[in-house]
């Protein structure tokens, strides 16, 4: 099982995250993710967003490996970051995958 361990600065970037999202299926994501972080089981999850726990369980997986939470956009928030912003072109995106995840996720 995948636990999530946000930082206070995170948790708040993720909750402001949550009230600009419009997809609700993003704003899904989010949720799992901040609940998963305050120690909430994936069965609990699942019965409070009204999805499957197989859904969460990806959801959590995917936040933990990629810090993916847009299911539109098939990539990491660091990758999509760096793709969108020229003036990060000279950025890595693994490696700074890699180093935000070695702070983000336990």
């Amino acid at each position: 099982m995948i636990d999530i361990s946000l930082t206070p600065e995170q948790k708040i970037a993720l909750e402001a995250r949550h009230k600009k999202a419009r997809d609700g299926r993003e704003r899904d994501r989010i949720k799992a993710v901040l609940l998963r972080s305050e120690g909430w089981s994936i069965a609990n999850i699942a019965q409070a967003l009204r999805k499957s726990e197989a859904s969460i369980t990806r959801h959590i997986g995917d936040y933990a490996k990629r810090l993916k939470l847009n299911p539109a956009i098939g990539c990491s928030l660091v990758r999509y970051h760096i793709l969108t912003h020229p003036s990060n072109s000279g950025l890595r995106s693994k490696d700074v995958e890699s180093d935000l995840l070695s702070v983000w996720v336990k």
